[in-house]
């Protein structure tokens, strides 16, 4: 009997600073909101492929990493990255290595035809958790909202997005809920300062968080939408 896995593994936290004040043991701390991604979660479920070798889709989940990047059922599953994947446990063990929002390179065979696609790892369960820090930890990280421009902020149909400095190459958006759920994600290979316009026309009225994450560069902010 073939096996069948789902690739859910691992966890990964982000930090990213909303204020600060002052308290007895600490000259200044920052109240911080933590960004909890459970399990790197390509978003497929697999069987051995053909002559028990590669690893064949036999289920795509819906708004996962897998869905966006348009695989499909039946597609073969035979390389990423360098390493090519053997059986259904080597892709496992393959994914198991990565955390959540990590890129890799799949080849995969549709139709006796060979192709790519770069794919950005999803989590299967992502939450906010919010606490108190002395301000000095959250300057060590890369994370930050000053250099994030939202407007305008609130906003009804639309949404611009702008940083102050500069990022260069592959660069992912990504707007979450307060469920933790992603509701938006693009990537763009960007030169210089990022400027865009994201239309938010099906978005129900509410809070959301905004996250920008380049090479060396994570910036977040709260985006709110009233309708």
């Amino acid at each position: 009997m073939k096996k069948l896995f789902l690739i859910i593994l691992s966890v990964s936290t982000l930090i990213f600073a909303t204020n600060a004040q002052s308290t007895s043991n600490c000259k200044q701390t920052c109240e911080v909101t933590k960004i909890v991604e459970e399990g790197p979660f390509l978003g497929v479920q697999v069987q051995n492929g053909p002559c028990n070798h590669s690893a064949q889709i036999i289920k795509v989940f819906a708004a996962t990493a897998a869905e966006k990047t348009g695989f499909q059922l039946g597609d073969v599953i035979v390389q990423v990255d360098e390493t090519t994947v053997t059986n259904n446990y080597h892709l496992v063990s393959i994914i198991g290595t990565h955390k959540p929002g990590d890129k890799v390179l799949i080849t995969y065979v549709r139709d006796g035809v060979t192709a790519t696609a770069k794919v950005r790892i999803g989590a299967k369960t992502t939450k906010f958790v919010t606490e108190k820090v002395c301000c000095d930890e959250v300057k060590n990280n890369l994370v930050s909202t000053d250099g994030l421009l939202l407007f305008p902020n609130p906003t009804t149909d639309k949404v611009s997005i702008k940083t102050k400095e500069a990022i260069e190459g592959d660069v992912t958006i990504s707007i979450y809920n307060l469920e933790g759920k992603e509701v938006y994600f693009d990537t763009k290979v960007n030169t210089g300062q990022l400027n865009t316009t994201i239309d938010l026309t099906s978005f129900t009225a509410g809070e959301y968080v905004v996250r920008i994450s380049g090479m060396n560069t994570n910036y977040t902010d709260k985006l709110f939408v009233s309708k």
